[in-house]
């Protein structure tokens, strides 16, 4: 009786057990059990460089993102960095986060919403907690012209970095000087030595290994700035070492005064002192 009545509805006995059999198994294949699950929760992600609320300027701001994929055999495909929620452009990996440099000039100053998107291996999308940043690139009047002269350019700096900075002759008197570091200050110097040289003492371990961008933006008045060329430097492991080749040499204190009173002495760190009349070395 029940043959026929699946008989006249369009249904045979024969073909009931696979489509059954069809089901099931498509039901199980997300659970793992016939098939590899898609792990669609969002990747971890979050903006470390710039801080939020932070003060930024010039041609090279770094913007850091740590991302995480979520799952085994997971990955992070890409990671976007939008600006007030333009796409400002794609962050690469340099192996332990995902990096994009920014020039600010191509914003008007202000205050602005910084965001990373990253996608996995499955296009699942996570977003960032939103960092403000405010843009500072506009000066009252043409600013003093000033050039980081130590470290060089593709230096290796690691540790408590000597940063030496010197005003170009004939140029306006600087009140200020700010150390600028991948775009955001982190030093401020007022007292010059040698009348038109400043310094700063800085350990780059907090900012990670990889190459980073020294500026100074020299000041004359409360809203007249200029920013200098940039040097790029690359931050290594501080093994102890002493940095450049033997034989080399590495001003560590500029701007010398006086005349040379006596023969150059070699400290137990490799660092020469030479005396003069002035007292200083």
């Amino acid at each position: 009786m029940m043959k026929r009545i699946l008989q006249q509805k369009g249904i045979t006995t024969g073909i009931l057990v696979p489509v059954v059999f069809l089901m099931v198994s498509s039901f199980f294949s997300g659970c793992d059990i016939f098939g590899t699950a898609v792990d669609e929760r969002a990747p971890r992600l979050s903006i470390i460089r710039p801080f939020d609320e932070t003060l930024v300027s010039g041609k090279n701001v770094l913007i850091a993102v740590s991302a995480e994929a979520l799952g085994e055999g997971n990955w992070i495909s890409f990671v976007n960095i939008n600006v007030n929620g333009v796409l400002a452009g794609e962050a690469i990996s340099d192996g332990t986060n995902f990096k994009l440099r920014i020039n600010t000039f191509d914003y008007p100053d202000g205050l602005y919403r910084v965001e990373a998107i990253a996608f996995d291996r499955y296009q699942a999308r996570g977003i960032s907690a939103p960092v403000l940043m405010t843009i500072n690139n506009e000066s009252d009047g043409p600013g003093p012209i000033m050039s980081i002269t130590d470290p060089t350019e593709n230096d290796e700096v690691s540790g408590v970095t000597r940063i030496v900075a010197r005003t170009d002759v004939g140029e306006p008197f600087v009140t200020r000087v700010d150390l600028l570091i991948d775009g955001v200050p982190v030093l401020t110097e007022t007292d010059p030595i040698g009348g038109n040289t400043f310094i700063f003492d800085y350990d780059v371990a907090s900012l990670g290994l990889g190459e980073h961008i020294l500026e100074v933006k020299a000041c004359s008045g409360p809203t007249v700035f200029r920013i200098s060329e940039s040097v790029s430097v690359t931050i290594r492991i501080d093994d102890g070492g002493v940095l450049g080749s033997p034989g080399s040499i590495r001003w560590k204190t500029p701007g010398i005064q006086g005349d040379v009173d006596g023969a150059p002495a070699v400290g137990f760190n490799n660092d020469i002192y030479i005396g003069t009349t002035e007292g200083e070395s």
